[in-house]
This record gives C-alpha cells, structure tokens and sequence, in this order.
C-alpha cells in the first residue's frame, strides 16, 4: 500500500473510535510523515466521506465537557481554541447549552464543594467557592449569582450560611 493508503486505513480506524478534530488526527499522522498537501487531501477525503466532522465534534466536546466534567462555558471555550476550531462552531455549540441545566450545575457543584470545606471561622468561604467556581470556566457574574441565591438560603440545602459572608 502507498504511504497515502496506509495513512487514510489509519485514520479511518482512529475516526471510527470517537469524534476527532483535524488536530487530533494531525498529531497521530506524523509518524507517516505526509506532505502538506497529502494531508489536505487525506482530511478532505475524510470530510467528504463523513469521518471527520468538526461541527459534530465540537457539540459533542461541548456536551461531554458540560455533563461530564461539568466545566463551564469558558472552559469549554479555552479547550476548543486549543483544538483549533473555528469562533462560530463553538459559539454555535456553546448556545445549544441549556440555561437553567447549566445554572442547576453550577448550584450543585457549589453546594458539593460547601460539604467538603470544613467550616472555620474567620475564613472567607464565599471566596474559596468564588474561586472554585471560576477555574471550573463558570461566568463570574453567574457565579456572584448563584452564592447570592445560596447565600439567601432560596434553595434551601445549605445549612448555617452565616458564615459565608
């Protein structure tokens, strides 16, 4: 077989695994070591023939990233700019998310982590949970909400709020 065929074998087993993005699959065709322009072709023939799909791979990061990892929108965001996807697939993936699921999240994610902090005084929880929130890829201001609601004591499962403040 040519170099090309050995490489479009590969790569269609890969594709067939998971969704896969261009990057991905460039990074595992080095060791065939293709010109550029057979890469091209090899990706496009991939497109063509439905193994490579980039939108599909990005609702499909964007999906497994929420439900799973429960990372918000900006990490999503962080992660599909780092696989080199265009702006308005991962806009159009990140508005497919559903609101009130992705604000139930992020209340449930805080109330978890309130569990595990053990309670001191003089220590600034509502900070911790802040930040906590934030290097998930949480919107601030979603997240001054949510320990505004909790806080409030609206949901009613946090127990001796008093000390958030």
């Amino acid at each position: 077989m040519s170099p090309f065929e050995d490489a479009y074998a590969y790569a269609t087993s890969y594709c067939s695994t998971a969704e896969r993005c261009a990057k991905e699959l460039l990074a595992k065709l080095v060791k065939y070591e293709l010109d550029d322009t057979t890469k091209q072709r090899l990706l496009e023939r991939l497109r063509t023939e439905g193994f490579l799909n980039e939108e599909r791979y990005t609702r499909a990061f964007v999906n497994d990233a929420f439900r799973f990892n429960k990372w918000g929108r900006l990490k999503i965001r962080q992660g599909l700019k780092m696989k080199g996807l265009p702006e308005r697939l991962i806009n159009q993936a990140l508005s497919d998310l559903d609101q009130s699921a992705y604000e139930a999240t992020l209340v449930t994610l805080l109330q978890q982590k309130r569990r595990q902090v053990p309670q001191k005084k003089g220590q600034p929880l509502k900070e911790h949970l802040y930040r906590f929130a934030v290097t998930r890829g949480f919107e601030s201001n979603l997240v001054l909400r949510c320990l505004k609601q909790l806080m409030s004591g609206t949901d009613g499962n946090m127990e001796d709020e008093s000390y958030l403040d």
